[in-house]
């Protein structure tokens, strides 16, 4: 039997549906579904990233499971619109910066799963090109499978 697509708006209605027993399983990112795995009230079943998650370290990874080409990082990022000033844009990264190297941020972040970029990482220039690999990757996938927005 395939599965079917439900969907939902948002992550919190989707891991409600999960945890109500509406649905059998959700695919997120580790952050949305770290606490309820560790409270015991949702089985992690697989990450889709190359080394075990440290606060999970029972979930194997989708190589471990057979499926090594299945790689889905989730990732997130500050944008601006197009022609924002180049000094907005550095008070922007900077402040993003800053935040990563908080102690709290820091922490908490590493808590629920995240995994931080290092500050080569953290640059404008280095995300242009992280995001440029990323539409690589997922845009012949996405056209392949025939996926359209709804």
């Amino acid at each position: 039997m395939s599965p079917q697509h439900v969907p939902f708006r948002g992550s919190g209605p989707a891991l409600n549906a999960l945890l109500g027993g509406q649905v059998e399983y959700v695919c997120d990112q580790t952050v949305g579904v770290v606490p309820n795995i560790q409270a015991g009230q949702i089985k992690g079943l697989v990450v889709a990233v190359p080394a075990r998650v440290a606060v999970i370290p029972d979930v194997p990874t989708s190589a471990e499971q057979g499926l090594p080409q299945f790689q889905a990082t989730g990732w997130n990022a500050l944008f601006a619109p197009k022609g924002t000033s180049p000094s907005i844009l550095a008070r922007l990264n900077a402040a993003g910066r800053a935040a990563l190297k908080d102690n709290v941020v820091h922490q908490r972040l590493s808590e629920l799963g995240a995994e931080l970029p290092d500050d080569a990482a953290q640059t404008r220039e280095a995300l242009g090109q992280f995001v440029g690999a990323e539409l690589a990757k997922w845009v012949p996938i996405i056209k392949q499978a025939g996926v359209t927005a709804q």
